[in-house]
């Protein structure tokens, strides 16, 4: 299938719609094959997607997984509480190559509701957040700097790294499209969205592997609890930290979480050649279907004494079995 050709009958066929495009059922049937079109024609792009095209058009993600705790309780505060350290409660929180593995199946994303025991009552979860499958940082990879300088270096025995490409930006700009009209409808009580396109975009939601919020920096944020009531609805990226003068901790101000959001859509303008680290937010999701290339993991090798930091990575498969190949100090993925 030709990617731009699909983007190019969307593009066609969205030009003059205004706000509310998809409310009833038969707007959203004029355009919804050409829009499933593209969403095949993306796929199959995806599952043709190789560590070298990625790395080298700045698409390449990278994340320590496993480990010593992986599988662990993460201390959560209210949206809107005080810098200090101090949490209001704990999650599950998943990291390990199995947890990442849970992510891609959209099955778990699903809105099942299951009952958790929080002492001293029963509260109600969607099915993901009692296996802990919330969205992780992660680094997006230069490829104008050496690659072993840009990651979070985990030091815990077992630590595994898992390496996984976002889409372009133009598929990009039409999925926040779909999915911020799909908001929109839910957040205007008086409109009547379509069934048929909220489930689609449900389903387009559940399966595509994107960055949520982006820096040229360290974020330094945290997992909070922006939900009403005691549910719970946590997220990551929706706030952050600095130091003033005095050492004091700050929160940043609203208006820089909303430029994160902005850079991750346009996720080019994170890459700078001053920054140490990229830091993003990643919802994992699949990238591609089956027979895809990704997510792929490597075991940190060459450790450099001087530094603490590995240069190369041994590419093992989800069962942790060596495949053959390493990625070298250069950013090439070779037989080795």
């Amino acid at each position: 299938m030709d990617l731009p050709l699909e983007r190019t009958k969307v593009e066609q066929a969205l030009l003059g719609r205004g706000a509310r495009k998809f409310t009833p059922d038969n707007q959203w049937l004029q355009v919804a094959p050409v829009i499933e079109g593209w969403w095949a024609a993306l796929k199959e792009w995806e599952t043709n997607d190789t560590f070298a095209t990625a790395f080298a058009a700045g698409r390449m993600t990278i994340r320590g997984v496993g480990g010593a705790g992986a599988e662990n309780r993460f201390g959560v505060k209210k949206k809107g509480s005080s810098a200090s350290p101090q949490f209001d409660k704990q999650i599950v929180l998943d990291t390990r190559m199995e947890g990442i593995a849970k992510r891609m199946d959209p099955a778990n994303y699903e809105k099942k509701t299951v009952l958790v025991k929080k002492w001293p009552r029963i509260e109600k979860q969607f099915g993901k957040y009692p296996m802990g499958l919330h969205d992780l940082s992660g680094c997006l990879l230069n490829p104008n700097r050496p690659w072993a300088t840009q990651y979070k270096n985990y030091i815990d025995p077992g630590t595994f790294y898992v390496l996984m490409p976002i889409p372009q930006v133009a598929d990009l700009v039409f999925f926040y499209l779909l999915l911020d009209e799909a908001k929109a409808i839910k957040l205007d009580k008086s409109a009547s969205g379509s069934p048929l396109f909220m489930a689609a975009v449900t389903r387009y939601k559940n399966e595509l592997t994107r960055i949520k919020y982006g820096a040229a920096e360290d974020m330094h944020t945290s997992f909070v609890d922006c939900s009403a009531d005691r549910s719970g609805k946590f997220k990551y990226g929706v706030t952050g930290t600095y130091k003033d003068d005095n050492m004091k901790t700050i929160n940043i101000p609203q208006e820089e979480i909303d430029e994160r959001k902005k850079r991750a859509r346009n996720y080019e303008g994170i890459l700078t050649d001053r920054a140490v680290v990229n830091e993003v937010v990643i919802a994992y999701r699949q990238h591609g279907s089956k027979g895809s290339n990704f997510p792929m993991y490597g075991l940190p090798d060459a450790i450099d004494r001087q530094t603490s930091r590995f240069t190369q990575l041994k590419i093992v498969d989800a069962q942790k079995n060596p495949t053959g190949q390493i990625i070298n100090e250069q950013g090439a993925l070779i037989n080795g």
